[in-house]
């Protein structure tokens, strides 16, 4: 047991002790602090309160230039009457847009949304005068998803912020699961788990294994910490982004309508956010396992820091961006462990949808993370397992007595 914490107290302090792993560590909090600065100055501009105060605006210019486009004379009886049915819709929603900002000014959320469906289903309904048009569908799924956003903050009572500048509380900590951890946190843990496992070989040789401990063991201890050391970046990471968005603009709601994907028929629904939580860090964990295991199992082969890591980024963060964009790669999206580092949009469905591919599921994932960190456990088994019959022999050949002869 001394043994096994000395092993553990050795590779935390080289992680603390490597300037290179805080330098990583300091860029992923200033990744989250410039992304915050960003998102809190869209979301300003983008809201829901503010959408509704631009179509009041626009509204108001709209029926000014049709009531003067009437009293001109250079339009026909048809065209001027024409536009009188056209401020007569202006004036409709105008004075719907104007209950919405009041309600929205004395948060009630429920009375404003309620309005605001009405204007989608009238899109809705003019929408679907043009269904023979391929290019209508698109838009026709965009309608829906928001109607069935509307519907789902309605029936929560919830304040709507923009899910893609998320600045708030809960908004911000799954918009920064979702956008950056995925691709940084696996950058800084490749790092790490290189800087250790590669720091083990001097000359080509594993000097850890001199501790007097199973080789296996030894591994398995390495990975660990290593993980735990993950583990903890992530949680440090959460939390910041939590507190960050809660001091700023609020701590949000764990019932915010999130939207998922149901598979396999791709349909659209709206789940509470903290359904999210438990799935996604589950995920989010054996898939940084299965990195970390993969990392040893390349440093076991190359032996050398800077291959181990140039190879690890390739075929970690470099597959995980070719997934999204490569088409042979999305349709086996779901064999590769690598898929599942964006834990919050598998478990969504979010992945499955813009890769086409409903296959690619949370129970998928955690099947084929978990027979890959088999695989990968036990061919580091046998590398080391036919080294030491190699180095058996190398001792055996020299230790021989027929040695001394042959220099006699």
């Amino acid at each position: 047991m001394k043994n096994k914490t000395n092993v553990g107290l050795w590779d935390i302090k080289k992680i603390y002790k490597n300037p290179m792993s805080m330098v990583l560590i300091g860029l992923v909090l200033l990744c989250v602090g410039i992304t915050f600065y960003f998102n809190n100055q869209t979301s300003k501009v983008i809201s829901f309160e503010s959408t509704i105060a631009k179509e009041i605006k626009n509204y108001k210019l709209g029926i000014a230039v049709l009531e003067k486009e009437i009293r001109s004379g250079s339009f026909s009886d048809q065209q001027k009457a024409m536009r009188r049915n056209d401020i007569k819709l202006s004036q409709k929603l105008l004075k719907r847009d104007l209950s919405i900002q009041k309600y929205l000014a004395s948060k009630k959320w429920s009375q404003a949304y309620a309005l605001r469906l009405k204007t989608i289903d009238m899109d809705k309904k003019l929408n679907q005068n043009e269904t023979t048009d391929p290019t209508r569908k698109p838009l026709e799924n965009a309608i829906e998803r928001e109607r069935l956003r509307f519907l789902a903050l309605k029936k929560r009572n919830v304040q709507k912020y923009n899910e893609d500048f998320s600045a708030n509380g809960t908004g911000f900590f799954l918009w920064t699961w979702q956008n950056i951890i995925p691709v940084l946190l696996t950058l800084v843990s490749v790092y790490i788990a290189v800087n250790l496992f590669g720091e083990s070989y001097r000359s080509r040789i594993n000097v850890s294994l001199l501790i007097p401990q199973l080789e296996l063991v030894i591994n398995m201890w390495h990975i660990g910490i290593t993980w735990i050391v993950s583990s903890v970046l992530l949680l440090m990471t959460s939390l910041l982004t939590l507190s960050t968005g809660t001091i700023v603009n609020g701590f949000g709601s764990l019932n915010y309508p999130v939207l998922f994907y149901e598979l396999p028929t791709m349909s659209m629904k709206f789940n509470d956010l903290y359904q999210i939580l438990l799935p996604s860090f589950c995920l989010q964990a054996i898939s940084s396992l299965f990195i970390l295991v993969f990392v040893m199992l390349i440093c076991s082969i190359a032996k050398n820091k800077m291959a181990s890591l140039f190879i690890s980024l390739i075929s970690t963060i470099g597959l995980f961006l070719l997934t999204s964009t490569v088409d042979p790669l999305k349709k086996i999206g779901e064999l590769l462990p690598t898929t599942y580092l964006q834990s919050v949009s598998v478990t969504t469905g979010a992945t499955a949808y813009s890769l086409n591919n409903p296959r690619i599921t949370f129970s998928m994932g955690i099947i084929m993370c978990s027979l890959a960190l088999v695989v990968l456990i036990v061919l580091i088994s046998l590398i080391s397992y036919f080294r030491r019959i190699r180095t058996a022999r190398n001792q055996n050949s020299i230790e021989s007595p027929l040695y001394p002869r042959l220099h006699n």
